[in-house]
């Protein structure tokens, strides 16, 4: 059964992961803006809007720094693959 000092260092790393999704958030509406900006300057200037070479660049990338990092390289690409497609919405 759980102690109250259980509970209380439960409470502490919620709390602690709570932020880190803030801050994760924050990023991502970060990068979006940034998205939106180069988007703009892709129709400005009659470039393609997407790339999907530098999409699978990204994906590749991600998911090696991923493995380095002791994470599921699959899970941190398809999680990624799911950054780029809000990108892409209007």
């Amino acid at each position: 059964m759980a102690t109250p000092e259980d509970l209380a260092k439960l409470a502490e790393f919620r709390l602690q992961i709570d932020a880190i999704d803030e801050q994760l958030l924050t990023v991502l509406a970060q990068r979006a803006a940034l998205v939106a900006q180069a988007w703009r300057l892709k129709e400005n200037s009659g470039m393609p809007q997407r790339n999907i070479e530098r999409e699978r660049e990204i994906l590749a990338r991600m998911a090696a720094h991923a493995e380095a990092l002791g994470l599921d390289p699959q899970a941190v690409a398809a999680v990624f693959q799911h950054v780029i497609g809000l990108a892409r919405r209007p």
